[in-house]
Protein backbone atom coordinates (compact mmCIF):
# COMPACT_ATOMS: atom_id res chain seq x y z
CA UNK A 1 0.00 0.00 0.00
CA UNK A 2 1.51 3.36 -1.53
CA UNK A 3 1.92 5.91 1.61
CA UNK A 4 -0.10 9.18 0.75
CA UNK A 5 2.53 12.05 0.18
CA UNK A 6 2.44 14.58 2.68
CA UNK A 7 2.70 18.26 2.16
CA UNK A 8 2.52 21.39 4.10
CA UNK A 9 0.98 24.58 4.09
CA UNK A 10 3.39 27.61 3.31
CA UNK A 11 4.83 30.07 5.73
CA UNK A 12 6.28 32.85 5.93
CA UNK A 13 9.74 31.71 5.67
CA UNK A 14 8.78 29.96 2.22
CA UNK A 15 7.78 33.54 1.01
CA UNK A 16 10.67 35.15 2.17
CA UNK A 17 12.82 32.61 0.37
CA UNK A 18 10.67 33.03 -2.35
CA UNK A 19 10.80 36.56 -2.53
CA UNK A 20 14.53 36.33 -2.07
CA UNK A 21 14.88 34.34 -5.04
CA UNK A 22 13.00 36.63 -7.19
CA UNK A 23 14.74 39.93 -6.13
CA UNK A 24 18.05 37.77 -6.49
CA UNK A 25 17.31 36.92 -9.88
CA UNK A 26 16.16 40.24 -10.80
CA UNK A 27 19.61 41.83 -9.64
CA UNK A 28 21.71 39.33 -12.09
CA UNK A 29 19.22 40.22 -15.01
CA UNK A 30 19.83 44.20 -14.50
CA UNK A 31 23.78 43.13 -13.56
CA UNK A 32 24.03 41.37 -17.04
CA UNK A 33 22.85 44.29 -19.48
CA UNK A 34 25.93 46.36 -17.75
CA UNK A 35 28.33 43.91 -18.53
CA UNK A 36 30.00 45.63 -22.01
CA UNK A 37 31.40 43.10 -24.85
CA UNK A 38 34.86 42.57 -25.66
CA UNK A 39 36.19 43.90 -22.02
CA UNK A 40 38.00 41.91 -19.63
CA UNK A 41 36.31 41.82 -16.10
CA UNK A 42 37.94 40.61 -12.88
CA UNK A 43 36.81 39.96 -9.57
CA UNK A 44 38.48 41.63 -7.02
CA UNK A 45 38.00 40.18 -3.26
CA UNK A 46 38.55 42.92 -0.07
CA UNK A 47 38.64 40.54 3.07
CA UNK A 48 39.39 42.14 6.70
CA UNK A 49 41.57 40.03 9.19
CA UNK A 50 40.32 38.22 11.76
CA UNK A 51 40.91 39.88 14.44
CA UNK A 52 38.36 42.52 13.33
CA UNK A 53 35.39 39.76 13.87
CA UNK A 54 34.51 40.42 17.47
CA UNK A 55 34.55 43.82 17.20
CA UNK A 56 32.42 44.29 13.85
CA UNK A 57 29.65 41.89 15.41
CA UNK A 58 29.23 44.27 18.27
CA UNK A 59 29.35 47.32 15.14
CA UNK A 60 28.05 45.78 12.18
CA UNK A 61 26.06 48.41 10.42
CA UNK A 62 28.70 50.85 10.74
CA UNK A 63 31.58 48.55 9.95
CA UNK A 64 30.24 46.96 6.88
CA UNK A 65 29.44 50.18 6.00
CA UNK A 66 33.18 51.45 6.49
CA UNK A 67 34.82 47.77 4.80
CA UNK A 68 31.90 48.42 1.38
CA UNK A 69 33.11 52.22 1.31
CA UNK A 70 37.32 51.53 1.45
CA UNK A 71 36.93 48.84 -0.71
CA UNK A 72 35.38 51.14 -2.96
CA UNK A 73 37.68 53.88 -2.54
CA UNK A 74 40.88 51.59 -2.76
CA UNK A 75 39.66 50.60 -6.61
CA UNK A 76 38.55 53.97 -7.59
CA UNK A 77 41.92 55.60 -6.56
CA UNK A 78 44.04 52.78 -8.00
CA UNK A 79 41.79 52.69 -11.63
CA UNK A 80 42.35 56.36 -11.57
CA UNK A 81 45.76 56.46 -11.86
CA UNK A 82 45.79 54.30 -14.63
CA UNK A 83 43.49 57.39 -16.01
CA UNK A 84 40.08 55.09 -15.85
CA UNK A 85 36.81 56.46 -14.81
CA UNK A 86 36.11 53.99 -12.48
CA UNK A 87 33.30 51.50 -12.82
CA UNK A 88 32.32 47.92 -10.40
CA UNK A 89 29.66 46.12 -9.16
CA UNK A 90 30.30 45.02 -5.39
CA UNK A 91 28.46 43.29 -2.56
CA UNK A 92 28.94 42.24 0.71
CA UNK A 93 29.38 39.04 2.12
CA UNK A 94 29.39 38.55 5.74
CA UNK A 95 30.06 34.98 6.44
CA UNK A 96 32.28 31.97 4.97
CA UNK A 97 30.93 28.58 3.38
CA UNK A 98 31.25 27.19 7.20
CA UNK A 99 28.57 30.00 8.44
CA UNK A 100 31.95 31.42 10.26
CA UNK A 101 31.65 35.39 10.78
CA UNK A 102 34.35 36.57 7.75
CA UNK A 103 33.24 39.85 6.11
CA UNK A 104 34.40 40.59 2.98
CA UNK A 105 33.32 42.20 -0.39
CA UNK A 106 33.69 40.92 -3.78
CA UNK A 107 33.83 43.09 -7.06
CA UNK A 108 33.10 43.02 -10.40
CA UNK A 109 35.92 45.16 -11.84
CA UNK A 110 36.09 46.00 -15.81
CA UNK A 111 39.96 46.42 -16.79
CA UNK A 112 38.84 49.25 -18.87
CA UNK A 113 36.84 52.23 -19.53
CA UNK A 114 36.23 56.11 -19.87
CA UNK A 115 39.06 58.41 -19.58
CA UNK A 116 39.10 60.08 -16.62
CA UNK A 117 40.97 62.96 -18.58
CA UNK A 118 39.28 63.26 -21.63
CA UNK A 119 40.18 66.37 -23.13
CA UNK A 120 44.15 64.92 -22.74
CA UNK A 121 43.64 61.29 -23.07
CA UNK A 122 41.55 59.05 -25.47
CA UNK A 123 37.97 58.53 -24.74
CA UNK A 124 38.59 55.12 -23.69
CA UNK A 125 41.35 53.76 -21.38
CA UNK A 126 42.58 50.01 -21.35
CA UNK A 127 44.61 49.20 -17.68
CA UNK A 128 48.40 48.64 -18.53
CA UNK A 129 51.22 47.22 -16.14
CA UNK A 130 53.77 49.80 -16.27
CA UNK A 131 55.98 47.89 -14.25
CA UNK A 132 55.89 45.07 -17.35
CA UNK A 133 55.11 46.75 -20.82
CA UNK A 134 55.22 44.13 -22.71
CA UNK A 135 52.52 42.15 -20.75
CA UNK A 136 50.38 40.21 -22.61
CA UNK A 137 48.12 39.17 -19.99
CA UNK A 138 45.38 41.19 -19.00
CA UNK A 139 45.87 43.51 -15.95
CA UNK A 140 43.60 45.73 -13.43
CA UNK A 141 46.12 47.31 -10.90
CA UNK A 142 48.91 46.70 -8.43
CA UNK A 143 47.74 44.37 -6.17
CA UNK A 144 49.77 44.63 -3.11
CA UNK A 145 49.60 48.50 -3.65
CA UNK A 146 45.63 48.20 -3.73
CA UNK A 147 45.83 46.00 -0.60
CA UNK A 148 47.85 49.16 1.20
CA UNK A 149 45.31 51.30 -0.16
CA UNK A 150 42.09 49.65 1.21
CA UNK A 151 44.17 49.08 4.53
CA UNK A 152 45.04 52.99 4.80
CA UNK A 153 41.51 53.60 3.85
CA UNK A 154 39.59 51.21 6.53
CA UNK A 155 41.84 52.26 9.47
CA UNK A 156 41.87 55.87 8.65
CA UNK A 157 38.05 55.77 8.83
CA UNK A 158 38.20 53.14 12.24
CA UNK A 159 40.33 55.69 13.39
CA UNK A 160 38.31 58.36 12.79
CA UNK A 161 34.79 56.30 14.60
CA UNK A 162 36.71 55.96 17.39
CA UNK A 163 37.87 58.96 17.97
CA UNK A 164 34.24 60.41 17.71
CA UNK A 165 33.04 57.61 20.33
CA UNK A 166 30.42 56.08 17.17
CA UNK A 167 31.61 52.24 18.17
CA UNK A 168 30.57 50.12 20.84
CA UNK A 169 34.02 48.95 22.62
CA UNK A 170 32.94 46.11 24.93
CA UNK A 171 35.68 43.33 26.70
CA UNK A 172 38.98 43.24 25.56
CA UNK A 173 38.43 46.31 22.82
CA UNK A 174 37.45 49.09 25.84
CA UNK A 175 41.21 49.78 26.08
CA UNK A 176 40.98 51.69 22.79
CA UNK A 177 39.06 54.81 24.93
CA UNK A 178 42.84 55.64 25.60
CA UNK A 179 44.06 57.67 23.37
CA UNK A 180 47.63 56.26 23.33
CA UNK A 181 46.38 52.60 23.22
CA UNK A 182 44.82 53.72 20.32
CA UNK A 183 46.97 55.52 18.18
CA UNK A 184 49.69 52.93 19.01
CA UNK A 185 47.13 49.94 17.65
CA UNK A 186 46.08 51.61 15.02
CA UNK A 187 49.56 52.25 13.43
CA UNK A 188 50.58 48.77 14.12
CA UNK A 189 47.85 48.01 11.82
CA UNK A 190 49.35 49.17 9.07
CA UNK A 191 52.30 47.43 9.65
CA UNK A 192 50.94 44.92 7.59
CA UNK A 193 49.89 44.06 4.14
CA UNK A 194 45.92 43.12 4.19
CA UNK A 195 44.80 40.13 2.03
CA UNK A 196 42.99 41.51 -1.40
CA UNK A 197 42.60 39.05 -3.94
CA UNK A 198 42.09 39.25 -7.68
CA UNK A 199 40.81 37.00 -10.10
CA UNK A 200 41.58 37.47 -13.95
CA UNK A 201 39.19 37.20 -16.43
CA UNK A 202 38.34 33.18 -17.85
CA UNK A 203 40.92 32.07 -20.68
CA UNK A 204 38.22 30.17 -22.30
CA UNK A 205 34.37 29.13 -21.73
Amino acid sequence: MRRPALSRAPTGMDAALVDAGARRADWMDKTRELILPGIHYFQVVFTLPDRFSRLILGNRRVLYRLLFRSAWQALRHELLKQGIDPAAVLVLHTWNQELGHHPHVHALVPGAGPSANPDNDPCWVVAQDASFPNRREPFLVDIKQLGRTFRDRFVRGLGMLLRKGSLQLPDEWSQLHDSRVRRAWLKALRQSDWNVFISGPPTSL
